[in-house]
Order: structure tokens, then C-alpha cells, then sequence
């Protein structure tokens, strides 16, 4: 009986969120990549880590078809709410379109999950209604 191996990319992994994942792969013995523009925020977790910008099709395409990931966790994202439109935020919108369209031409991608912060939708706002429908939580 074969064993299924699973290797992870997660994009943004030197984040809040990501730096606990990343935590977690480690302890767990859990094969994975963090694609980031920045750089971890702990040391031990450099060795993991390529410097890559989402925005970046092909260098994210590089990545992922030299890596062949069997899952994805696209954590990367401009958290801020400061900007005037949504073009101020390519980072969360032609970005994660990058993720899709990576994740799409290579086989070896079984799952992914994307991600998103209330600073799109507050707790208990419910669902969008439509791709321009937000609710962010102002603090």
C-alpha cells in the first residue's frame, strides 16, 4: 500500500496566522513551504520560507510546479483597511486569483483552503451577498 505523502505551501506563512501553522507543520513533521514577501518571523522557520510575491504569477507558478504541493493554505493578504478602492488591495484580489490559477496547473494539488480575516466580514455579519458586499470589522 502506497503512503500518501502530504507536502503544504501555505502563501503568506510569516504572518500572525501563518507563523502558528508553520509552528504546528514543525512539531507535526508536516512537509511545507511558506511563499512570502516577508521574511518569518522566527529564525527556525527560515528554512521553510521563499521569498515570493503573490503578484508575481510566474515566479509563483515557478514555485508551485517546482515544489509540487499536494495542499494549499493561502493566508497571504493585505490586512490593512487603509485605501481608496479596490485597487489599493491586489495583493487579496489579482493575488488570490494567482493562487487559484497556480493551484489549477499543477496535478499534484489535491485541496485547498483559502482564508479571510474580519477585516472583510465582521463576526455575525453572515454571509456576502454579492463580491462587492463587505463588512469589515472596524476597530
Amino acid at each position: 500500500m502506497e503512503r500518501f505523502v502530504i507536502r503544504v505551501i501555505c502563501t503568506g506563512g510569516s504572518g500572525f496566522i501563518g507563523t502558528h501553522l508553520a509552528d504546528s507543520f514543525i512539531m507535526k513533521k508536516i512537509d511545507f513551504m511558506n511563499l512570502d514577501i516577508c521574511e518569518p518571523n522566527k529564525q527556525e522557520h527560515d528554512k521553510y520560507w521563499k521569498r515570493c510575491d503573490i503578484l508575481d504569477f510566474d515566479n509563483l507558478q515557478d514555485e508551485f510546479h517546482k515544489y509540487k504541493p499536494t495542499h494549499v493554505i493561502h493566508l497571504a493578504a493585505r490586512a490593512s483597511m487603509e485605501g481608496e478602492s479596490l485597487d489599493d488591495f491586489r495583493e487579496n484580489t489579482d493575488g488570490s486569483a494567482n493562487v487559484l490559477k497556480a493551484v489549477k496547473a499543477p496535478t499534484s494539488v489535491n485541496r485547498i483552503i483559502v482564508t479571510s480575516t474580519q477585516h472583510v466580514r465582521k463576526p455575525g455579519s453572515g454571509l456576502p451577498l454579492n463580491d462587492e458586499d463587505f463588512d469589515p470589522l472596524m476597530l
